[in-house]
């Protein structure tokens, strides 16, 4: 009986062992479908953060869609979705832009007419004004 589940103790470890490896492959590989281009970073007044207006592409069978991120001004823009904005469409052609008001106000011009995806109204201790 001690023998049976001391075998079947090692049996589920490696299962549950090579379904973490099966998941971990599977994230690995598919992490990189989707690309950033940044195409426009405006510093706010103290040089501490940045808005960096990108184009967030994942694939052929999705859309481009513009997309904005608050992040420190040292920080390079990671493959993550904006933080807070997305809205449909290449930024070449949505004509949106951020202008810093004061250090911890952001204003984001959306010419496009196009309701976003994500639209904050506060970041950590940014406020977010729209326009």
């Amino acid at each position: 009986m001690k023998k049976l589940l001391k075998i079947f103790a090692i049996t589920l470890v490696c299962f549950v062992g090579l379904i973490g490896i099966g998941l971990y492959a599977l994230d690995k590989m598919f992490s990189g479908m989707c690309g950033n281009e940044i195409f426009n970073e405006t510093v706010a007044p103290d040089g501490n953060l940045k808005a960096v207006i990108f184009q967030r592409d994942c694939g052929a069978t999705t859309g481009f869609s513009t997309q904005i991120s608050l992040i420190t001004s040292v920080d390079k823009l990671e493959n993550n979705g904006g933080n807070i904005f997305i809205v449909d469409g290449h930024p070449n052609d949505r004509k949106i832009s951020t202008v810093w008001l004061s250090q911890k106000m952001l204003l984001i011009k959306n010419t496009s007419g196009l309701q976003p995806h994500k639209k904050e109204i506060r970041y950590k201790d940014v406020v977010i004004d729209y326009e």
